[in-house]
């Protein structure tokens, strides 16, 4: 059994004029959901073969710092080019190319690449839309193969889908 963490970048900042996409840093509120969200990953987590694959974005990247703060620096980054402006295709395709001694790995990238990636995993190839992913949002799916290069669709199910926004309402 093989477990997948989607987690879409937190809220990024829009207020620069020009900056480049890939450039774009999280705002206020962002920088306040990634540690959140970073506790609960943490919990998430109960094996060692762990491995993470970030989107290149800077947004990604500091959405990445606080979960990395909080996990064994033992567990490889790779920062995944295929990540960024690419598509739920080019997720699994990557997904298909992790090593079987990893049994989770998480993935921090983008809408809509994670929403069509969780649709194609967990619907298969004639469901859209079947779960929405406000930024922030941590999606946990289980996949029963022992090589990621077994994944397809319909395969996975879905066990818990959670955004910064639920937690604020549960904490009151």
């Amino acid at each position: 059994m093989k477990k997948l963490i989607l987690y879409r970048h937190a809220k990024s900042d829009w207020s620069v004029s020009g900056q480049r996409d890939i450039e774009r840093t999280l705002n206020k509120r962002g920088k306040s959901d990634a540690p959140l969200m970073a506790q609960i990953i943490n919990k998430m987590l109960d094996d060692e073969s762990i491995l993470i694959l970030c989107s290149i974005a800077k947004r990604t990247r500091e959405t990445l710092k606080p979960l990395s703060e909080r996990l064994s620096s033992k567990i490889p980054v790779v920062f995944e080019e295929g990540l960024y402006e690419s598509g739920g295709a080019s997720y699994i395709q990557i997904l298909k190319t992790v090593s079987p001694k990893y049994d989770t790995v998480i993935v921090i990238g983008h809408n809509p690449s994670i929403e069509e990636c969780t649709d194609y995993l967990a619907g298969g190839e004639d469901t859209y839309s079947v779960v929405s992913v406000p930024t922030a949002t941590v999606i946990l799916m289980e996949i029963p193969v022992n090589n990621w290069k077994n994944i397809g669709g319909g395969m996975a199910s879905v066990k818990s889908v959670i955004t910064p926004k639920m937690l604020r309402k549960i904490a009151g």
